[in-house]
């Protein structure tokens, strides 16, 4: 993220948040992976902030599920562009 020029409110705490997400993502029974941005997407803006929505529920869904650890109001703070190019390395 930091080589990307991703400057978030704290980057490593948000790269936590995604590497969290991603775990989340592989972690499940679904039988489609959410932790994705297609090349469509990535070029439409409305679309890459669905797919970033996608990820930052990833995150959420870990967030509320150890609230002992978590701040209830703790997100990804990455915007969708910056949080897209992460998605699609």
């Amino acid at each position: 993220m930091y080589r990307q020029g991703i400057d978030s409110e704290d980057v490593a705490l948000d790269m936590t948040r995604v590497i969290l997400a991603k775990i989340e993502d592989e972690s499940s029974s679904k039988e489609e992976c959410e932790f994705h941005i297609t090349p469509e997407e990535y070029a439409d803006k409305a679309a890459r902030k669905v797919a970033c929505n996608r990820v930052r529920k990833l995150f959420d869904d870990v967030r509320d599920r150890y609230l002992d650890v978590f701040s209830p109001t703790e997100e990804i703070t990455s915007s969708d562009t910056q949080l897209a190019i992460v998605i699609s390395q």
